[in-house]
């Protein structure tokens, strides 16, 4: 009886544990009118970062909402105003911040092993740099703790920007159990960051065990794939629609819901996750679980497997709509002196990761909003990337980092044991530079010093390993700048004419006539070197530009401009290897190919064309 007696004590305890963690967080009325202005916000913010788009794409638009909340708690009027207007949330809804926040975290440990089986937690953190942290007023900073739930941690991003964002960047990964692992790449001119985390898992059966699957077909845009779906567990109701989707949901052992929401007949994902559709789904309550003859439906979700995260700027696309512009530019913030200002949102980042298995359902979302002062936003650069190629013969210093030489040399020839390639091996007529560039050079021929011609337009098409063009045109040497004209289409072809008549006169036949220099574009990294970009080259159009040629006026008329009749088109030929006589006819335009022979050295062969050009940029 005593040993009973224990078992029930011990039944009551592990309840009375459990049951005030329940309550707390469904005791919090949150009210309907903010539930749904928050869920309207949720639809909007997911539609500006995914419109249009029907590839895959993850976001935790709790996660923002918080990370704009205490910029909204840390910022001025200005930046109040604004966010409150994008989020389409009062100033008295930011007030229950902290009740959204304690309703949200929970953690469910499981009554028969002690392992957490389901559990939702955020964290948000506000982020002062070491150097400037004694500036910060401790009241406020103590009142965001009390408010916002915020912990204070302190990183040098100034002093160590590096180390730094290894510390954030660790913070984020032991918040979110190692799901979301990236760099925050917070500015070294960072005064304070605001980074909200999420982590949530849970599971679909109260024993854990797995959901049953089934082979069913699924339809891609490319046809029908065979594959393995899960069996969910019945869910009162029936299959709810809009006008462009059907949807219904699959429920996880604690009351979590994932809503699956298909396109109709002629509709895409783009065209259902609008803000009006996603909303909708998302407020609807009533799933007909009994029918007007007082009949009972049950529902479940048979569904696949997936897997999807994203990395998102968004300070870039929140400041293409404008409507931050204030936060986006310079404020104040009470958490400093009264005298700082010139603050300014120096980046806004936000990553998500959603697993969804036959265990159940894990996720993870991270916000970062740093502050940084100096000046009002700009328009995002364009980066590029160089490289210093060291491929000759140098000399170094070896320094610390107050720039005290601790060593110094150079060096003749790293490459003693290799031996010496053959010129006839080498990649002929192109030469890769210490800058990372590469200079190509273009003959001269007689064709281009005929009577009536004004100079040559080249195209050029270069892209890297069969892929997207990742280098453009950066020069044309030799000939007078003035008389020359580049163009980088938008289709991956360059474009470049060449006018100077002196040059095309005075270089003899077959000699370097230009040197067309080419870059890697920007945003690219790749390493290139010089045998895998002449290899990329694709067709090199050249061919003469008839000079304008003046005639008699009428009587009464100006002087006008009489263009060379376009001539019939010729046979191209198949391949680039065989070098036929050019014509002498004025105005006659000339294909130049640039093909590899079997020793690797560059070949030219021109053939006649009057091929006419449209659509040309120039």
């Amino acid at each position: 009886m005593k040993r009973v007696l224990a078992i029930l004590m011990i039944m009551l305890m592990t309840v009375s544990l459990v049951i005030p963690s329940f309550a707390s967080r469904w005791d919090i009325d949150l009210g309907d009118e903010y539930k749904d202005r928050l869920s309207d916000f949720s639809a909007r913010l997911y539609s500006l970062f995914a419109e249009g788009s029907n590839d895959d794409y993850v976001m935790s638009p709790v996660s923002v909402y918080f990370a704009l909340a205490l910029l909204h708690y840390a910022g001025d009027d200005g930046v109040k105003d604004e966010i409150e207007a994008f989020t389409g949330m009062s100033a008295e809804d930011f007030e229950k911040t902290a009740d959204l926040f304690r309703s949200l975290n929970n953690t469910y440990t499981s009554l028969y092993t002690d392992e957490v089986e389901s559990q939702l937690t955020l964290s948000n953190s506000v982020w002062l740099d070491e150097t400037a942290s004694d500036a910060f007023d401790s009241e406020a900073l103590e009142k965001m703790k009390e408010d916002l739930f915020c912990s204070i941690e302190t990183a040098p991003f100034f002093a160590d920007n590096e180390y730094a964002n290894d510390k954030v960047r660790e913070f984020i990964r032991e918040k979110t159990k190692g799901l979301i692992d990236i760099d925050p790449r917070i500015s070294e001119q960072t005064l304070f960051a605001l980074i909200n985390t999420l982590y949530f898992k849970d599971i679909w059966d109260p024993y854990g065990d797995d959901l049953e699957t089934a082979e069913k077909y699924f339809r891609t845009d490319g046809g029908m794939k065979l594959g393995d779906f899960l069996i969910g567990h019945y869910v009162n109701g029936q299959i709810a629609e809009t006008d462009s989707s059907y949807f219904f949901y699959a429920e996880t052992d604690h009351g979590y819901k994932v809503k699956f929401i298909l396109p109709k007949d002629g509709y895409s994902l783009s065209d259902i996750m609008t803000p009006e559709n996603v909303h909708k789904v998302n407020t609807t309550k009533d799933f007909g679980y009994i029918d007007q003859n007082g009949a009972e439906h049950h529902t479940r979700c048979v569904f696949p497997e997936f897997e999807t995260e994203n990395r998102t700027d968004m300070k870039e696309k929140l400041s293409e709509t404008g409507a931050l512009s204030h936060t986006f530019g310079l404020f104040t913030s009470h958490l400093l002196p009264d005298d700082t200002d010139g603050l300014a949102v120096g980046g806004m980042m936000h990553a998500a990761k959603l697993k969804v298995d036959k265990k159940g359902v894990e996720g993870a979302a991270v916000t970062v909003v740093y502050v940084d002062t100096g000046s009002a936003y700009e328009e995002p650069r364009t980066e590029f990337y160089h490289d210093f190629i060291v491929n000759k013969n140098f000399g170094f210093l070896v320094t610390d980092r107050d720039d005290v030489i601790l060593f110094e040399g150079q060096v003749k020839d790293p490459f003693e044991d290799k031996s010496v390639i053959p010129e006839s091996e080498l990649p002929a007529g192109i030469e890769e530079r210490y800058d990372g560039t590469f200079a190509l050079d273009i003959p001269n021929d007689d064709a281009y010093k005929a009577d009536g011609v004004g100079g040559v337009r080249f195209d050029l098409k270069l892209g890297l390993n069969d892929e997207k063009v990742k280098m453009e045109i950066a020069a044309v040497e030799g000939a007078a700048q003035d008389t020359v004209k580049i163009v980088n289409n938008e289709d991956g072809t360059m474009t470049v004419e060449v006018t100077d008549a002196e040059r095309i006169a005075a270089v003899p036949s077959g000699e370097t006539l230009v040197r067309v220099v080419f870059t890697k574009k920007p945003f690219t990294y790749d390493l290139f070197t010089a045998r895998e970009v002449l290899e990329s080259f694709r067709l090199i159009c050249a061919e003469p530009i008839p000079a304008a040629k003046e005639v008699p006026a009428e009587p009464g008329h100006g002087t006008e401009i009489e263009e060379k009749p376009e001539q019939p088109e010729q046979q191209i030929p198949a391949t680039g290897q065989e070098t036929k006589q050019l014509s002498k006819q004025t105005g006659d335009p000339v294909v130049l190919y640039i093909a590899l022979s079997a020793s690797s050295a560059l070949v030219l062969a021109l053939c006649v064309t009057g091929k006419k050009r449209s659509g040309r940029k120039s």
